[in-house]
């Protein structure tokens, strides 16, 4: 529909970019925090998208499905910023001046089109919960229902709706637990155990041709508790920022929905392997770039993070250590030195959004709340003291002294605690109000990294940098070591690779080479920027290119 419509509208110039959100929700906002949207309004913001542009969207329920307090501030912010929306159904134009009309008209349908499509989606969600509260209800009284993404072993009949299992696949399932259990084999080396035996993986997504064993897969059935027959349900719950959590509830789990394949004994030693072997330290750190964000320059694969102990974090291909695909390139790049190197030359970030994170303002919140109640609670056991020390001078309560002195031992201590609690609090108010200020201040990534050196930047600024960068930073294409075949702009590559070499001080075939390791950061403009690995082999340590020298 909307290629249609700019069909019919040639004078039109068309962007090159598309901003597509397929599969991310408009109701909750996820299309703003992480989608095409976000990226969108960030360019508007900072003048990327010039005034007079036209954001072309088929209905309203397309732009976003939220709650009419966030949808409406966020299509005024569109509109004032000189950017026009054109919606298809019905054909309409919206602009600032459009919608400040004396009459209102075109603006109260506005209005009321994005009430009407929050008002539909809140109904189908309040529709889907109700619709599992009679399945769960259904489960308990022993009957038969349809039930969605079943185990991969779970077979269920279309018609009588009987539950069964794949007898092929449950074997897998139970070596898996035998090599876990009894051989003591790690989820990698069960992965790369079933990858060389050429055993078939049994997820129907990684039945096709292109897929194989993935390490996750394995991890997730070692802990999935229909093995033995349960089945968990879950409920969806959002923190202040919207962001979508499962919890699981507890009094909705259901036994004995499937037949068990592996016995509650081994089960259970399992799950208690998992705790004990648990290496301490990989938990609580947040990257500043996304899963998936960074890619291997050898064969376009993610990189994953692989701790190496001792706050050791580095980068390692996922299709060299995984075998998703033939990438030999099993040397790692230290995550430290990437994002630092990246905090200290990448100018073009723009973090001016920097310190106004809604968290931080509800966490303020909390905190000057919590003082509030201390100072209630504190004036109150002063009024007590005070009624103490009077009973204690009066002549005929004189039988009652010791029972008072007691008491205001026991308030005196009392006050003692909330007050130390008080200041404790004061001095966490100053220090968000002072995090606060300061961060709205910085103006570059590079005051940024300054900041982080000192430990002044908590795990919430972090995560806050890490969705501005996700808005702006396409990808981060990584060279863990260098090699002839990474420098097609050399005229006569033997010659001039063996210079390189020479210039550098290091030998053909010499290990060392891998020392010669760099990155490349796309924006969502198109443009690149090389980031140097170790310095002395690089004279320049940043420098920004309009176009890549090599296509990833």
């Amino acid at each position: 529909m909307t290629k249609d419509w700019v069909d019919h509208h040639p004078n039109l110039v068309i962007s090159e970019d598309d901003f597509t959100d397929e599969g991310i929700s408009g109701f909750d906002g996820s299309n703003v925090r992480k989608g095409d949207l976000g990226r969108f309004l960030h360019l508007v913001q900072i003048g990327e998208i010039p005034k007079g542009s036209v954001l072309v969207i088929e209905q309203w329920d397309r732009l976003t499905r939220q709650n009419p307090m966030d949808a409406i501030p966020l299509v005024r912010d569109i509109l004032k910023s000189g950017v026009e929306i054109q919606t298809l159904y019905p054909e309409q134009r919206y602009s600032e001046k459009s919608a400040r009309d004396a009459s209102g008209i075109q603006l109260l349908q506005m209005v009321f089109t994005l009430i009407g499509s929050y008002a539909e989606s809140a109904k189908k969600s309040d529709r889907l919960k109700k619709t599992w509260e009679i399945k769960r209800k259904k489960i308990s009284e022993g009957k038969n229902v349809k039930l969605g993404r079943l185990p991969a072993w779970i077979i269920q009949d279309k018609d009588t709706l009987e539950i069964s299992v794949d007898e092929e696949k449950t074997k897998i399932v139970r070596l898996i637990f035998h090599l876990y259990v009894e051989k003591g084999f790690s989820h990698r080396r069960i992965r790369d155990y079933l990858v060389d035996g050429k055993i078939p993986p049994i997820s129907f997504k990684q039945r096709r041709p292109d897929h194989i064993w993935q390490r996750t897969y394995v991890t997730k059935i070692l802990h999935d508790p229909a093995v033995i027959g349960i089945r968990d349900f879950y409920n969806i719950e959002r923190d202040e920022e919207g962001s979508k959590k499962r919890v699981v509830v507890e009094e909705a789990r259901q036994k004995k929905v499937f037949p068990s394949i592996v016995e509650e004994e081994i089960f259970k030693r399992a799950q208690q392997k998992k705790e004990t072997s648990f290496s301490p330290g990989r938990e609580g750190f947040v990257s500043l770039f996304e899963t998936g964000r960074v890619r291997c320059g050898r064969c376009g694969e993610k990189m994953l993070i692989k701790f190496k102990g001792n706050n050791d974090r580095r980068y390692q291909c996922k299709g060299a250590t995984e075998r998703t695909t033939q990438c030999t390139c099993t040397s790692t790049y230290p995550v430290q030195e990437l994002e630092m190197n990246f905090l200290r030359y990448v100018t073009e970030v723009d973090i001016r959004e920097l310190g106004s994170n809604k968290k931080l303002k509800t966490t303020m919140d909390q905190i000057q709340n919590r003082d509030s109640r201390l100072a209630q609670e504190e004036t109150k056991i002063q009024k007590s003291h005070s009624l103490v020390i009077k009973n204690m001078s009066d002549p005929e309560l004189q039988h009652l002294r010791n029972q008072w002195k007691k008491e205001e031992r026991s308030l005196d201590a009392r006050l003692k605690n909330i007050s130390e609690e008080r200041r404790d609090v004061e001095v966490q108010i100053r220090n968000l109000q002072v995090n606060r200020k300061t961060l709205g201040e910085l103006k570059d990534l590079s005051q940024v990294a300054t900041k982080m050196d000192w430990g002044q930047i908590t795990k919430d600024d972090r995560r806050q940098l890490r969705q501005i960068i996700s808005q702006q930073v396409k990808r981060v294409v990584l060279f863990t070591y260098r090699n002839q075949e990474d420098f097609p702009n050399f005229k006569n590559k033997n010659s001039e690779w063996l210079e390189f070499l020479k210039r550098n001080r290091l030998k053909f075939d010499q290990p060392f080479q891998q020392k010669l390791r760099c990155a490349w950061v796309e924006f969502q403009n198109g443009e690149w920027r090389i980031l140097r690995g170790i310095e002395k082999y690089y004279q320049k340590a940043s420098h920004a290119v309009k176009e890549p020298i090599r296509v990833f």
